[in-house]
């Protein structure tokens, strides 16, 4: 059975690829939603361990070697378009943050003191995370941490090269 025979036959799928030792749930919506909060655990469980492994696909090599941010928070944020949206701020910071934090995550409060420090007041920074976890460019690791995910860091890159308005 291929992919889209299950789309058809199932009401609800889950399928989890970390580094291809993949997961998949598929069946009735109540059947794949009462594995929801197991799979959050052993994700958040996962991300936490693996976060003391060296990353081995080149991920963290790619972002601190692409010049992408420079040292100052400042200086990185000037590359990006003055009209992205408070959610788009927030990811950036974020992913700045995650890029020089040991854990690679960011946390809520921090991203909001590291745009308060550069006069950028925004209104619900939780809310902004919670809107980047929705279109995937985030995802939680942990209580209050959160990591930027390799669409998140594609649509950064995007934001800085001037290829999303």
């Amino acid at each position: 059975m291929n992919s889209n025979t299950l789309e058809r036959v199932y009401e609800a799928r889950v399928h989890i690829k970390t580094a291809a030792g993949e997961l998949e749930l598929a069946g009735e919506r109540s059947f794949v939603e009462s594995y929801q909060n197991e799979i959050q655990k052993a994700l958040a469980t996962f991300f936490a361990e693996s976060v003391a492994e060296p990353v081995s696909s080149g991920y963290r090599e790619e972002i601190t070697t692409s010049q992408s941010s420079p040292q100052a928070f400042g200086e990185y944020f000037s590359g990006f378009p003055k009209k992205i949206t408070d959610v788009d701020r927030v990811l950036v910071a974020g992913l700045y943050l995650q890029d020089r934090d040991s854990s690679r995550v960011f946390k809520t409060g921090a991203v909001n003191e590291l745009l308060q420090h550069q006069g950028i007041r925004v209104a619900n920074p939780s809310m902004c995370v919670r809107r980047s976890v929705e279109n995937r460019r985030a995802f939680g690791v942990g209580k209050g941490s959160y990591r930027v995910s390799q669409a998140g860091v594609d649509y950064v890159r995007a934001l800085l090269g001037g290829g999303v308005e």
